[in-house]
């Protein structure tokens, strides 16, 4: 069986019917021509983890920028982070892996040096010479529809493109369900922060924007002597006290009774 076709059917008996399948995509502003070793998601992956905007994350700060110390957390690894913490969730819901991946790895590459300092300095600057408010999701679309390397630009899937412009982590919600009766071909910068994402798994991803830069930000805070002070007690006990923790819960609690608690 050819690899494509042994994935759709893969997908088809393991994956939640609320999952969005590989065979399900909608394609990319500019259709390739079909890879019979990757599906479209996965190619994605692999366009992004190529691309130049991404490698240029490793030298933007999450939030402390310390390119002297090794071990605080650039925006490179925070992508990394995410996409770690949307599989791990996306296996245990039956979702595709591959699509939050994709959507984790792309979600910050127009994110501006010098964390949300720098994407606050761009906003007064846009608002000084009346130019729309400078949001890091539209400004990462823009990256993704207009960067041009080798003569072509990433021209990731709609889907993942969807899910970029709709991944807001700065909004603490307590839940989100998908749109899924927007026309995705149509999602453009406007997009940021006025719209749902359309899948289940750009949902996901959200959630794990949060989880990925709550617990890493406070390790670092605590790393370069900011604060000293514990995290309370109610967190601890159901996440856990290092990052390592809030990354991957305690065995105790089972991954499907958080999500459940967001979902």
């Amino acid at each position: 069986m050819a690899y494509l076709d042994s994935v759709a059917e893969l997908e088809r008996s393991s994956l939640s019917k609320y999952a969005k399948k590989s065979t399900e995509s909608a394609g990319r502003k500019t259709p390739l021509t079909s890879d019979p070793n990757r599906t479209e998601f996965e190619r994605d992956i692999h366009r992004i983890l190529q691309s130049w905007p991404f490698r240029r994350l490793r030298n933007k700060a999450q939030v402390f920028y310390a390119p002297r110390n090794d071990h605080i957390c650039t925006r490179l690894e925070h992508a990394l982070h995410v996409a770690a913490i949307s599989k791990t969730i996306c296996k245990h819901l039956g979702l595709n892996g591959d699509l939050a991946e994709a959507i984790s790895l792309a979600h910050d590459l127009g994110h501006p040096p010098f964390g949300h300092i720098g994407e606050e300095i761009l906003k007064r600057l846009h608002e000084r010479n009346h130019l729309p408010v400078f949001k890091h999701e539209a400004q990462s679309l823009r990256v993704i529809d207009r960067f041009v390397h080798e003569g072509q630009t990433l021209n990731l899937t709609y889907e993942v493109r969807d899910g970029v412009a709709c991944h807001c982590g700065e909004k603490f919600v307590q839940k989100i369900s998908p749109d899924r009766k927007k026309d995705i071909t149509l999602v453009e910068p406007s997009a940021a922060r006025r719209q749902r994402p359309s899948s289940l798994e750009a949902c996901v991803v959200r959630f794990a924007d949060v989880i990925a830069y709550l617990g890493r930000d406070f390790e670092d805070a605590t790393m370069v002597g900011i604060t000293n002070k514990r995290l309370p007690p109610e967190v601890t006990r159901i996440l856990g006290s290092t990052n390592s923790e809030i990354d991957l819960p305690p065995k105790a609690v089972p991954l499907t009774e958080l999500v459940s608690r967001a979902f």
